[in-house]
């Protein structure tokens, strides 16, 4: 009796240490799949970002679409106006030119660089010398003593045009035309063909203007 009570003892005692170790393996195994599940979830979560990063990098470099108005950045509505219609009115309203030269305006405006009817267009009257030295003059045909008053003004026009004369004697000089003689007229308009500097030209005016 006493030999099996010590050997059920032995048994009982045997069974003890494994108890534990059965929950620690449990408990493992149970911590082991936790683990992989929040990995898991990291790594989702990881891929969504990502994706959402490269969405973001993929349409960052995507430009308005240009057909929908709403996309497409704004537009200089106040753009200025260098066809040739609108040169030659902008010239008229100035005065260097009259609404009887408007024909041959718009024939030399054609084939007047795109540069220069830029400058005009995008220009005040008081800022059109600053266009450049080459400023055309749009005069009428010269048709006898009327067509020569006519020429005699655009000379005029284009002696201030080049800030030779000041605007007093601008009208001054554009009045003389339709008073002094033919041969007078034609003098000064010869004379102000010949020059290029503006001494030359306030020459041509004083000797115009004695």
């Amino acid at each position: 009796m006493g030999s099996r009570r010590r050997s059920r003892n032995q048994s009982a005692t045997a069974l003890v240490p494994r108890v534990p170790v059965v929950i620690l393996v449990i408990l493992a195994a149970s911590l082991t799949m936790t683990s992989l599940a929040c990995e898991r979830r990291l790594d989702v979560g990881h891929d969504r970002e990502s994706d959402g990063d490269g969405t973001k990098a993929a349409t960052d470099g995507v430009g308005p679409d240009e057909s929908n108005p709403s996309e497409a950045g704004p537009t200089d509505a106040s753009a200025a106006d260098s066809s040739c219609a609108a040169i030659c009115q902008k010239l008229l309203a100035c005065g260097y030119t009259d609404a009887s030269a408007m024909t041959k305006c718009n024939a030399e405006c054609a084939v007047t660089p795109r540069s220069f009817l830029d400058c005009i267009a995008a220009s005040t009257c008081q800022t059109l010398l600053a266009c450049g030295p080459s400023f055309p003059v749009f005069a009428p045909p010269d048709s006898g003593s009327s067509g020569s008053s006519a020429t005699c003004k655009y000379a005029c026009d284009d002696i201030k045009f080049f800030g030779c004369i000041s605007a007093a004697e601008h009208a001054n000089c554009r009045t003389l035309c339709d008073t002094k003689p033919e041969d007078v007229l034609q003098t000064f308009i010869q004379c102000k063909e010949a020059t290029s500097t503006c001494p030359e030209r306030i020459d041509c005016y004083d000797e115009f203007a004695k």
